[in-house]
């Protein structure tokens, strides 16, 4: 009798133990779904926090702003643009449509111009290389 009860002990300890060796996986992959779900939660919290900062500072900027608006000087500048005023020792300077468009092409840079038959002069296979990764000099 010794003998049977030794087998049942030792066939009931191979199925706790196929058992566990079974919920081992279920085990690790539970924790690691939980991991990555507890990963995606923590980039979903720090991008509600960046737009809940970006708000809080268009928020101060748009207060800022409606100081500004509200100011005297703001009203004083806003009139006088509009009807045409200007403060002491102030001159006003009106260019036309078409003195602009001189005075644009005076101030232009200048264009490159392409190589002239001078610069083109025929380079070694070794030169041309190092103008194509370097840039020409």
């Amino acid at each position: 009798m010794f003998s049977g009860n030794q087998s049942v002990k030792s066939w009931f300890g191979d199925i706790v133990l196929a058992f566990c060796i079974g919920l081992m996986p279920f085990i690790a992959w539970q924790i690691i779904n939980q991991t990555v779900t507890t990963s995606d939660i923590e980039q979903q919290k720090l991008e509600k926090e960046a737009q809940i900062q970006l708000l809080e500072q268009q928020n101060q900027r748009q207060k800022l702003e409606n100081q500004f608006l509200a100011s005297d000087y703001y009203v004083d500048l806003a009139i006088r643009r509009q009807q045409g005023y200007t403060l002491e020792d102030e001159n006003l300077y009106v260019i036309g449509h078409d003195k602009i468009q001189r005075l644009k092409k005076i101030y232009q840079p200048p264009q490159t111009t392409e190589k002239t038959q001078i610069d083109q002069v025929e380079q070694s296979n070794l030169d041309a290389w190092f103008d194509f990764l370097f840039g020409e000099s």
